[in-house]
């Protein structure tokens, strides 16, 4: 009976973990870390899906292009406001836009792109929305996987529509539930997105303050993936684990 047990036991350990693994990635390497992800071909899939939270103000969060002709689209983190840039390969050039605010306050975020024709929308959270329509009505073309975080460090800058996309800040956080979708706006069949390669990434969204809480004196410990921080607002405290009294600038 108690072998049954643990036998069931140890299954929804490893469904459970599987299943974490599949939804949400840590990107934890400021140097090489990236997930890449199947192409999205637009023509079958008219809208993209995945949730994100972090720290960082500023950061790559998604590239894709034609392979170094003349179509790309990229969302990144700018001053913690969502920027979507994007060209067609028409004679307008690169188009952009900014949607949300404060999107690096450590909570998760869903953003929604969607592909119709000559128009690209971008949503976040059901709250912000933003469109960018190409004057020219063509349509967007892809050929390259997509990349979350950051680009292989070994991919020749010649493969490349945007080569200035390396010189990003790459992002360190958690993406989470990757999806691809029939119809825009999340509607109608939707499927998980394919993982084919990635660097610098751990299973699940890590919260190193669950294992690594030194705050003292009611600080609040503040997630960086890869660290921690302390937040002393408030206590009377100050010091990197909120140690030192302000008035008496005593060690406690």
């Amino acid at each position: 009976m108690y072998a049954i047990l643990n036998v069931r036991c140890l299954l929804y350990v490893c469904v459970s973990f599987t299943l974490n693994r599949a939804s949400a990635e840590t990107l934890t390497n400021a140097r090489t870390s990236f997930l890449q992800v199947k192409r999205w071909n637009v023509s079958e899939t008219k809208g993209l899906g995945f949730r994100f939270k972090t720290m960082l103000a500023n950061a790559l969060l998604l590239y894709m292009d034609d392979v170094g002709q003349t179509n790309f689209l990229r969302v990144e983190l700018s001053k913690g406001r969502l920027l979507l840039t994007c060209s067609h390969g028409t004679r307008s050039g690169a188009m952009a836009t900014e949607v949300g605010e404060n999107l690096n306050d450590l909570a998760w975020h869903q953003v929604l792109l969607e592909k119709n024709n000559g128009i690209t929308t971008i949503s976040v959270d059901n709250r912000w929305k933003s469109t960018i329509k190409s004057p020219e009505k063509t349509r967007l073309i892809i050929k390259s996987p997509m990349y979350f975080g950051g680009l292989p460090t070994k991919l020749s800058p010649n493969r490349l529509t945007q080569p200035s996309v390396i010189l990003l800040t790459r992002f360190l956080g958690c993406i989470a539930d990757i999806e691809l979708f029939e119809y825009p706006s999340g509607r109608g069949n939707r499927r998980k997105a394919i993982v084919e390669n990635s660097d610098g990434i751990a299973p699940g969204c890590i919260d190193k303050c669950e294992k690594e809480n030194t705050c003292l004196n009611n600080g609040t410990c503040l997630n960086r993936f890869i660290t921690t921080k302390c937040d002393c607002t408030a206590t009377g405290f100050r010091g990197s684990a909120c140690e030192q009294g302000i008035l008496k600038h005593e060690v406690v």
